[in-house]
């Protein structure tokens, strides 16, 4: 959604193009950690992104279209950030999580969390 010119007709064809009791599943950025100290007026910092948005704001476009809407976000690890001490062990830990696929978690974000991506699962309005 953050490619696309209008964001808001692109989401009403989906919306058009879903099955009665049809489920979107749409994830974009976080404006806030993507695009920081940019007013929501102002090109996005990556390049190809026409939009970012803001939690709220996309969760306004989606309540305008959905009856049910989970929110779920997925949050960037970086070792870089432990002490040096830590690091070898947690990387190769959390490179053990995204090597064996079952030994992912999905979970819901807090609202007091900032995800890097928000990511919205929607129940159809019609």
């Amino acid at each position: 959604i953050e490619h696309v010119s209008d964001p808001v007709c692109a989401l009403d064809q989906m919306v058009r193009c879903l099955h009665s009791n049809g489920t979107l599943i749409i994830s974009t950025p976080n404006r806030l950690l993507n695009s920081p100290k940019k007013p929501h007026w102002a090109k996005p910092d990556n390049p190809y992104h026409v939009k970012e948005f803001m939690r709220n704001e996309f969760l306004c476009l989606l309540k305008n279209r959905f009856n049910h809407i989970e929110f779920f976000g997925q949050c960037i690890f970086w070792c870089r950030w432990l002490a040096p001490i830590m690091a070898k062990r947690i990387r190769s830990q959390v490179e053990d999580w995204y090597l064996e696929p079952e030994k992912c978690i999905v979970r819901r974000v807090r609202f007091y969390e900032e995800p890097f991506y928000f990511i919205f699962v929607c129940r159809a309005k019609k």
